[in-house]
């Protein structure tokens, strides 16, 4: 695993080291001792993400390596015990029961980073996530709760914002995406200043005097909500905070009425929205492009607002639901019917477009997608795949499962699948070994790789694939894609795990999984035939 250094600048970690005499200091912790205090540093690793474990008081070799994997993650030695200058890291970005908010960053000049333009990326951890995260956020790209941890929520949010700022879309935070973020804040802070918003057909107090961003709240909000509604492009509740389903109908106006469609509130938007001159929903007719350029996604509010639709439902809602799915370059086919292939399209929509996943398809969801200005279904997900480089075919080895891989495998949890008919690669966790490697896809990310990799299904055909472990070695293997029963990964979506199968020998698969093992084991032996000329001779 590529080791990152993140979290805090030098001077940071300079301040820790020569802390004021009247700076709390901590005694070291170590693996034997017990008590409150480990205790209270297992809570603070719980909080962060690091233990996931409960607190008991006991420093065993689960907190053990929970505090090692907070020193690596945040440039400091890797020990395993908990000094002063560990302790007072860790309280200080756990902030006793919750994360620093960041909010000593100055967003009037857009200086949010202190110079350090770093790169960020899944997985890091520290006050600078928290930064960009906040920073995203104001930005009008949705990252979540400000928690400090780079997940596949602020993944989603970064790509977007390349996506809309037509940079190298990759997930990934460097130098020119905080650059640029940097740019946009200060830009929006400068119009707040410079420019004053008309009142045309509103009360002058009625028009807000901020840039109204996602997240945001208070009457001014509720002033917008309620303008939008009356012109026919929003259809929630009037509750004073910015959501997604105001975010979409403020795009929803800005494309109606020839402005950039970028859902934030600021004085030119919200000047027309306050106006005589304002278009209401009803002049922006079918056929719109979006910003992304898909046409033919007409802006629809139904009478009474949005009905959510679940898995089983059926008729006139579900098959509008579909239609716009499957122009937006969703993999669906429109039946009438909310099956299963279209809780798997709205998940994959919920998860491209920053919304929460459930594969439900209710307000929020809906206001999004019938927005006009929405992130397609064919967006590029490279960015994510876990590995580019092709095996070259000599380079894959025959090794047996019981013998070869699964102790292996238990210890080195994490590989590499790819898949030699499209090309693609992506990254998985083994979940519990048994006679096969139950696993399951490590990130959001790689659920939607291996999702598209199996033709945008979910599927119980297997197929031949190479495996890179973790010390490098490339072996063969073959698997379905489907999900099913438990898994152990909250938040990469995908329900449950799947089955990746090692080579055996076929007495013992007769034996012990005579039908869909030996039917595993057929492809195994049937791809290995092709790719060397050889009988497995086991």
């Amino acid at each position: 695993m590529k080791k990152r250094i993140c979290c805090l600048a030098a001077a940071v970690l300079l301040t820790l080291h020569c802390a004021s005499a009247g700076a709390a200091t901590y005694g070291t912790l170590e693996y034997g001792d017990r008590g409150g205090e480990v205790m209270q540093m297992q809570e603070a690793l719980i909080a962060l993400g690091y233990l996931h474990d409960e607190a008991d008081g006991k420093f065993g070799l689960l907190t053990q390596a929970a505090v090692c994997d907070f020193q690596r993650q945040n440039g400091l030695t890797a020990d395993g015990k908990a000094g002063s200058i560990t302790l007072t890291l860790l309280y200080k970005l756990s902030g006793g029961s919750t994360p620093s908010t960041g909010t000593d960053a100055d967003y009037s000049t857009g200086d949010i980073f202190g110079g350090n333009y770093a790169t960020l990326e899944y997985g890091d951890r520290g006050e600078r996530v928290i930064l960009l995260q906040n920073a995203l956020n104001r930005a009008g790209f949705d990252a979540g709760k400000a928690d400090g941890q780079f997940g596949s929520g602020t993944r989603n949010a970064v790509a977007a914002f390349q996506k809309q700022y037509k940079l190298d879309v990759d997930g990934k935070a460097g130098r020119q995406t905080l650059t640029k973020l940097k740019s946009v804040l200060a830009e929006h802070n400068i119009a707040d200043s410079d420019n004053s918003a008309s009142s045309g057909g509103a009360a002058s107090s009625d028009v807000p005097t901020r840039t109204l961003y996602k997240g945001d709240t208070g009457n001014d909000v509720m002033a917008v909500q309620k303008r939008l509604l009356e012109l026919g492009y929003y259809a929630g509740l009037v509750d004073g905070t910015y959501g997604a389903g105001t975010a979409a109908a403020v795009t929803a106006f800005q494309t109606i009425n020839g402005l950039t469609a970028d859902g934030i509130a600021g004085p030119q938007t919200c000047g027309i929205l306050f106006s005589d001159d304002a278009k209401p929903a009803s002049e922006g007719g079918s056929g719109n492009t979006s910003a992304d350029g898909t046409e033919g996604v007409e802006i629809v509010i139904p009478e009474g607002g949005y009905v959510t639709l679940h898995s089983g439902d059926a008729g006139q809602q579900v098959t509008q639901l579909q239609t716009v799915l499957k122009n937006l370059h969703y993999s669906i086919e429109v039946t009438g019917t909310y099956d299963s292939q279209t809780v798997t399209a709205v998940r994959l929509f919920q998860r491209l477009n920053g919304l929460d996943i459930d594969g439900v398809a209710g307000k929020d969801t809906q206001t999004v997608l019938y927005s006009g200005s929405c992130v397609p279904g064919d967006v590029d997900l490279s960015y994510a795949t876990a590995a580019n480089a092709a095996p070259d075919g000599s380079d894959v080895q025959l090794l047996h499962w019981f013998n070869d891989i699964r102790d292996y495998l238990k210890n080195n949890k994490v590989f590499t699948v790819y898949d030699p008919a499209t090309g693609l690669s992506w990254k998985m966790q083994l979940y519990s070994p048994g006679n096969h490697a139950d696993s399951e896809p490590l990130t959001a990310a790689d659920s939607a790789i291996m999702y598209k990799a199996f033709d945008d299904q979910w599927t119980w055909s297997q197929r031949a694939v190479y495996v890179q472990l973790a010390n490098g070695s490339w072996c063969i293997a073959a698997m379905p894609n489907m999900p099913h029963l438990s898994g152990g990964i909250d938040d990469n979506d995908f329900d449950g795990h799947t089955c990746v199968h090692f080579p055996r020998t076929m007495t013992e698969c007769a034996q012990n999984d005579p039908n869909y093992g030996v039917s595993v084991q057929e492809t195994i032996r049937d791809h290995w035939k092709k790719l060397t000329g050889e009988d497995i001779p086991w």
